[in-house]
């Protein structure tokens, strides 16, 4: 049986720059002088599994 199954780096290299594009302009506007609206970006910005359905 043949593996066809592709990495997530295989899959995103197409769109890369974009994507870096997104994560820097998405960690701009989660900016704040809110001490909590800054911990709740950051948790966001480090559990990226939400990212991938867009992405396919």
């Amino acid at each position: 049986m043949v593996n066809n199954l592709k990495t997530l780096k295989e899959i995103t290299a197409p769109i890369f720059e974009d994507i870096k594009l997104f994560e820097m302009e998405f960690r701009d506007a989660l900016k704040s002088e809110v001490r909590l609206v800054n911990t709740v970006g950051k948790y966001i910005l480090r559990h990226k599994g939400k990212h991938i359905r867009p992405i396919l």
